[in-house]
């Protein structure tokens, strides 16, 4: 089972993408922040994460270069409210493997999640 970790400070969002990811099987696990996030890393293994880009402890983007520093194998998703070539261009050379503009219907978000991993295999 791909095991995902859902970073964003949006609980209801963070909720709501959780139950969607279990719904298309996906085991998840979630965190409310950046510093959250980096804990789960040092006890679990993750297939992938998807992280929003605006938290206001750390950013997707600088949280994208901590965890490439010590984790370089999972892919990285940003999700983003904001433009999507802007958050591209501010994301290079972090680690992020794809950008995503929110909203986004969940049928697409999992044909992305399964297309990043299919590379990454």
């Amino acid at each position: 089972m791909v095991h995902l970790l859902l970073v964003d400070d949006d609980l209801n969002q963070r909720d709501l993408n959780r139950q969607i990811f279990e719904i298309f099987g996906y085991q998840v696990t979630t965190a409310g922040s950046g510093q959250e996030a980096l804990h789960v890393l040092e006890r679990e293994t993750v297939d992938l994460i998807i992280t929003d880009w605006n938290m206001p402890d750390q950013n997707g983007i600088d949280l994208s270069m901590t965890i490439r520093a010590r984790w370089p194998a999972p892919p990285i998703i940003l999700l983003t409210g904001y433009a999507v070539e802007d958050a591209e261009r501010q994301a290079a050379g972090s680690g992020i493997t794809t950008v995503l503009g929110k909203p986004i219907l969940p049928d697409e978000l999992d044909r992305i999640v399964k297309q990043v991993l299919a590379r990454d295999a």
